[in-house]
């Protein structure tokens, strides 16, 4: 019997990062130092820190709907 397993989500490097959110590289850092809400980084390697795509995107919308309730 095959089962429906969740689909992890998917890793996205830094640049991905930046092009998603329309931020410089220094401004993502700021934001993983500063900003609590934003999705923390993970290592697959010593050499690659990478983000889930999904919790970028959540913060993303996130941020959208507080900005329009504002």
């Amino acid at each position: 019997m095959v089962q429906n397993l969740p689909v992890p989500g998917r890793a996205i490097r830094l640049p991905g990062v930046c092009a998603l959110t329309g931020a410089s590289r220094s401004t993502i850092w700021r934001w993983v130092a500063a900003d609590p809400t934003f999705p923390r980084p993970f290592r697959l390697s010593p050499a690659v820190t990478v983000w889930d795509e999904a919790e970028v995107l959540a913060w993303l919308a996130a941020k959208k709907r507080r900005d329009r309730a504002a």
